[in-house]
């Protein structure tokens, strides 16, 4: 009773054993699909400049592209601190709700300082999940996983 007046509704992923319980209308695509950043970079156009040193970032970072297609990079970086790290992602992603469930993807990870790579195009064998908290149209911010995060284009 509670989850119909709520609105939400459950979901199961069978290959992973995970219940999930959720709005029942996803969180519309057309608006998830763009970049999005928490801070005023587009981690994606200078990545190569973030691994060498060049660029000087906050101590922490994220930047989603997420594409039309269904298909998304994720960039995430943490300096200034005991572990530095940038992680590169490439995958699939589908909406579940307020849920975003991504998969297949590829990971690239740099650690250190200087970043050495640890490893590059890593196949990430589990599906992992992310949820979308809030979003604000009139200031084009969405909020993933407790962090407002800016669109970019």
């Amino acid at each position: 009773l509670l989850m119909a007046a709520l609105e939400m509704d459950i979901a199961e992923e069978s290959t992973e054993d995970i219940l999930f319980i959720q709005y029942k209308k996803d969180f519309p695509a057309e608006v998830l699909a763009a970049t999005w950043s928490d801070v005023n970079t587009d981690l994606f156009t200078g990545f190569k400049d973030i691994a060498s040193g060049l660029v000087g970032l906050s101590s922490f970072a994220t930047s989603y592209m997420f594409e039309k297609d269904g298909t998304y990079k994720l960039c995430m970086v943490s300096v200034g601190g005991f572990y530095d790290k940038i992680i590169h992602h490439t995958g699939k992603y589908k909406i579940m709700g307020n849920t975003i469930m991504f998969y297949d993807v590829v990971e690239t990870l740099y650690k250190g300082n200087p970043f050495m790579l640890v490893h590059e195009n890593k196949y990430l064998e589990k599906p992992y999940y992310d949820f979308i908290d809030n979003y604000n149209a009139q200031e084009n911010k969405i909020k993933i996983n407790g962090f407002w995060l800016n669109r970019k284009k």
